[in-house]
């Protein structure tokens, strides 16, 4: 999804998707999209984000949830195996991409993933506790790297 869409919501909201022509809206989510602001993911979006963290922040995220979810169902088929990368953000919980997936399409089987990090990998901390269907728990101290692109 091009970004100029959501940094538009971020400023205006959602309504703003109104003024798009069809060429622009080919790229997004069919409007109006359902949107829930009181979904805990959103919430904690809010709350992570300060005096930083509006509404519109979250509908923005909530565009490009909804957008991944619509253009994964165009492309599954009922006997395909669809695999989509994403942020742990946009399915933790089964929210944001897959309660939009659920909405375009519940009968899709979905399964989740979801990597963790703690003290202690012997047992999940209570907060990582249904977080996805399968959660990977590496320690803190686990040596990250990180790749930029340019």
């Amino acid at each position: 999804m091009p970004n100029q869409y959501s940094k538009l919501v971020h400023k205006k909201g959602l309504e703003i998707l109104k003024n798009l022509i069809d060429r622009e809206r080919q790229f997004i989510a069919p409007q109006p999209m359902e949107f829930d602001m009181k979904l805990p993911q959103y919430q904690k979006i809010l709350k992570s984000m300060g005096d930083h963290g509006t509404p519109n922040l979250v509908m923005a995220q909530a565009l490009k949830d909804a957008t991944m979810a619509h253009f994964i169902t165009q492309k599954c088929d009922e006997e395909d195996l669809f695999m989509h990368v994403n942020g742990s953000y946009h399915s933790d919980y089964k929210e944001g991409i897959l309660w939009y997936l659920n909405i375009y399409n519940p009968e899709l089987t979905t399964m989740t993933i979801s990597v963790v990090e703690q003290d202690s990998i012997s047992e999940l901390d209570p907060e990582n506790l249904n977080k996805a269907d399968f959660v990977i728990c590496v320690p803190n101290s686990m040596k990250k790297t990180y790749i930029s692109s340019f």
